[in-house]
């Protein structure tokens, strides 16, 4: 596949592509290896391990701001686009109609 793509998307030769390119495919490594995810989550744990267990309030009031944030996130980016899209259509009709029947004196 690395062959065939060759002649397509020709890869850099001098060292600051290279090592730009080297770096990208570390992250890419990284986002795809299991034990990355499993370590963030070890290491959560251990952070709110004490806290939760001695009652504390600290835990949940994060809890709450990574849901409130995940919830503003997925809906502006599942139905709020679509909003802004609507309102930009009937802005755009809106305008249409305007001119249409308000020609312009030049």
């Amino acid at each position: 596949l690395v062959h065939f793509m060759m002649p397509f998307f020709p890869l850099p030769r001098d060292r600051k592509s290279t090592k730009m390119l080297s770096a990208l495919r570390n992250v890419a490594m990284k986002a795809v290896t299991p034990s990355t995810y499993v370590n963030g989550f070890m290491s959560m744990r251990a952070t709110y391990d004490a806290p939760v267990r001695a009652g504390g309030f600290m835990p949940l009031v994060h809890f709450m701001m990574l849901v409130g944030v995940a919830g503003y996130t997925s809906e502006y980016l599942i139905i709020g686009q679509h909003h802004v899209a609507h309102a930009k259509h009937e802005k755009d009709a809106a305008i249409a109609e305007y001119r249409k029947n308000h020609p312009a004196h030049h």
